[in-house]
């Protein structure tokens, strides 16, 4: 079963290096089915699902969102090593205890991700997140980021899980945002993106018809504010949709693979919902970037399963 599995993600990645330039997917993308088993938390326990099958084909299809046929290969892999367990824990009781008054009827498969997902990666790669290790001090304590560039050069990324206080109003003052956007995206939230470029604003979300926009992963974009504005004024967009972030994370070529095998972040797929979560946020105390219960942080490692929710579970705050 394994294999048939792992065939299928092998066929995946295949397609997907077809329909994408390489300038975009820089690095195949590579998983452990085996990395963790756990009942995920907090909005992640419906994380069961079946491969997608074409009826009418009579064959399995790979849907046009290749990471989130990813993470349902990852979702039927943790389902069955639950049932496995739940099989192991049953039969003990069957054998060794009293009979039960009740049968344990085996759990259902369920055809849809929940819609807050994430899961390891062996490898950073275009759109993952960087989860910080939890002994990180600095201006990357407890920071989720999300990658815009991965490649043979430098490495780009923005924090999205720390809004600062106020919005685009009280932040863009000192930066290069042109006026019109100031006005239009006064409400929108900003997160601090990192130390490079403090000046530099950057706009994240999730709309696809944004002229000038650059698609990050499916559901999620960056760039395209003019275009954005357009929408705006057409009331086809509402600014508190987009989330801005002020400067942004660099590494030299090579650097961020060093800074991943000492364990300084852990790196995940996430899903759109997760990566855009603050773009809703009206200020720092609305939704927190870190060390609360809702934090983006633990979420994304619970979401994780297995030893990352305990993690999580261990440093909440």
């Amino acid at each position: 079963m394994k294999s048939s599995v792992l065939n299928l993600l092998l066929c995946a990645n295949a397609v997907t290096s077809f329909l994408n330039s390489p300038s975009t997917i820089r690095h195949e993308p590579r998983i452990a089915f085996k990395s963790d088993s756990s009942n995920l938390k907090k909005g992640c326990s419906g994380f069961r699902t079946k491969l997608w099958y074409n009826e009418e084909a009579g064959s399995l299809s790979i849907p046009p969102d290749w990471r989130q046929f990813r993470a349902n290969l990852v979702a039927q892999e943790r389902w069955k090593e639950d049932q496995t367990k739940a099989m192991a824990k049953s039969s003990f009781k069957r054998f060794f205890l009293p009979p039960a008054d009740e049968g344990h009827p085996a759990a259902e498969e369920t055809s849809q991700l929940p819609e807050h997902w994430a899961h390891p990666l062996h490898h950073v790669e275009h759109g993952s997140v960087l989860i910080a290790n939890e002994k990180l001090g600095g201006v990357f304590s407890r920071a989720v980021v999300l990658m815009l560039s991965v490649g043979n050069g430098k490495s780009t990324g923005v924090v999205i899980n720390r809004p600062l206080d106020g919005t685009l109003k009280d932040a863009a003052k000192g930066s290069n945002v042109a006026k019109p956007i100031q006005s239009t995206f006064a409400s929108s939230t900003v997160s601090y993106g990192g130390p490079v470029k403090e000046e530099d604003l950057a706009i994240l979300h999730s709309n696809p018809f944004a002229e000038g926009s650059r698609e990050i992963v499916p559901g999620v974009f960056v760039g395209g504010s003019e275009g954005l504005r357009k929408l705006v004024c057409h009331q086809e967009f509402h600014p508190t949709k987009a989330l801005f972030a002020r400067g942004r994370a660099e590494w030299i070529p090579g650097q961020l693979d060093r800074e991943i095998d000492r364990g300084v972040w852990r790196v995940a797929s996430a899903s759109p919902s997760l990566i855009l979560r603050h773009a809703s946020a009206k200020s720092s105390t609305d939704v927190a970037a870190h060390g609360t219960e809702s934090g983006l942080w633990n979420d994304v490692l619970q979401c994780m399963g297995g030893k990352y929710s305990n993690i999580s579970d261990n440093f909440r705050e």
